[in-house]
């Protein structure tokens, strides 16, 4: 896991091994998580989320 902060900006990246059967196949999956955030008012907030393979 990664993460960058920066002022009232953040974001993380996140890589995982997942091993699952997709449509009857088996496989192990690599998939990257990236979510960004910004601080309003003190809290921390999501303003996006993707996934995707790497």
């Amino acid at each position: 896991m990664q993460v960058e902060v920066n002022g009232d900006f953040a974001k993380v990246v996140s890589r995982n091994e997942l091993d699952a059967r997709i449509y009857g196949f088996r496989n192990t999956w690599t998939l990257e998580s990236r979510t960004e955030l910004t601080k309003k008012n003190g809290q921390w907030q999501i303003v996006l989320s993707q996934a995707s393979m790497y």
